[in-house]
This record gives structure tokens, C-alpha cells and sequence, in this order.
């Protein structure tokens, strides 16, 4: 993306980047929402994926959940340090443009609720190497 940026910039001085993350690699626009499904589609046809059909839209879900899980981790290690921390909440609506803070929440509670599975099931591991009779 960012050679095709300064490519284009070189042609044209008045061009400007969009907002959007998948550009045309001739022009610098953005794809439409149906050239993006049409290319992620024939990928998954490609892979093999028949009995489960997966859409572009949901990679959109899997950045909104993995960016809160992230955010939550670096404010727990900031926690720690005694350093101030950050909204999660707020930096994820803001980043994914959602208009209401409970939809937001449906990731942050989600991963929220895996951090403290996934320490459990850590710790119930340890337990049974270290205690193990």
C-alpha cells in the first residue's frame, strides 16, 4: 500500500490517500465493498473452505476482538508498572467507527471473558504439574 502510495504521489500531486486499507494497486482508489468479497470468496474457493462459508465482513470481527485482547493485555502491563493506562473501550469504538459503546462491548466483554479462561486453564495446568502426587 505504501509503495503504490508514493508511486501515485510521483504521477499525480494532487492525489490523496483514502481512508481505506485496500487500495487499486493502477489508481490508489479504494475497492469496492463487492470487488473485496468477490477476491476473498474465490480465495476461499481456492483453500478449500466448501462446508463452512466465511466472509470478508468477519475479518472485520476478528481485528475488533484481537485489538481489544491486545489493548487489554498492554493495560495490564502498564498496571503493573504503575503507569497510567488508556480507554480500551473508547479507542475501539473510535477505531472501528461503531456509533454506540455496546456494540464495543460485545468484543471487549468477549475478551475479557477469554483472558480469564485462558488464565484458569493455565493455572489448573501448573497445578497439576506442580502438585501432582
Amino acid at each position: 500500500r505504501t509503495e503504490t502510495i508514493k508511486r501515485i504521489r510521483r504521477m499525480d500531486g494532487f492525489y490523496s490517500e483514502p481512508k481505506t486499507l485496500f487500495i487499486t494497486e493502477r489508481y490508489g482508489r479504494s475497492f469496492s465493498g463487492r470487488t473485496l468479497a468477490k477476491a476473498f470468496n474465490s480465495a476461499n474457493d481456492e483453500l478449500g473452505y466448501i462446508v463452512e462459508r466465511y466472509y470478508f465482513h468477519g475479518l472485520r470481527h476478528t481485528y475488533a476482538y484481537t485489538l481489544c485482547a491486545e489493548l487489554l493485555r498492554i493495560n495490564e502491563a502498564k498496571r503493573r508498572a504503575g503507569e497510567p493506562t488508556f480507554d480500551v473501550q473508547g479507542f475501539v469504538q473510535e477505531r472501528m467507527r461503531h456509533r454506540h459503546p455496546r456494540t464495543t462491548d460485545i468484543y471487549l466483554k468477549k475478551a475479557q471473558r477469554e483472558k480469564v479462561l485462558f488464565s484458569k486453564s493455565v493455572n489448573d495446568i501448573f497445578d497439576q504439574f506442580l502438585f501432582r502426587t
